[in-house]
């Protein structure tokens, strides 16, 4: 019985810590812009071609990043950055949700609201370096 007891409570550790560490914000930006910017280019490229399962499945792709975001601007105590990056998780949301409904007319917005969200933290958290590669700027 005591064995049962401990093989639990070893289990539990385990999984706490498991979990505890899938929480932790991503220690680069870079990838996640990355991604963004390609999920970007792709969501532009169906929209202009009616090609709403694409719209989903990009806009669904940039709501993960954009929650991924959200958490690394967390870790670095930008609030302002968290806000736009959670306001951006919900405008992918709202895309996706539109183009599920085969309506890409109403995910126009939503997506050009993203869009000026995007340039907005940039001209605000983004630092272009020497090499013409970015950095977050606090």
């Amino acid at each position: 019985m005591r064995r049962v007891a401990l093989l639990i409570s070893v289990c539990t550790v385990i999984a706490s810590t498991l979990t505890i560490i899938g929480q932790q914000a991503p220690k680069d930006l870079s990838p996640i812009m990355k991604d963004i910017a390609h999920s970007v280019q792709e969501l532009n490229r169906a929209m202009a071609a009616t090609g709403a399962p694409i719209v989903v499945k990009e806009a669904e792709n940039l709501q993960a990043r954009f929650t991924e975001a959200e958490a690394f601007f967390k870790a670095q105590n930008a609030q302002d950055a968290v806000d736009w990056a959670h306001a951006q998780a919900e405008s992918a949301a709202a895309i996706a949700k539109t183009a599920q409904a085969n309506n890409l007319d109403g995910a126009k917005a939503p997506i050009k609201t993203m869009t000026d969200r995007c340039n907005t933290c940039h001209m605000v958290h983004r630092e272009q370096l020497p090499d013409k590669t970015f950095r977050f700027k606090r």
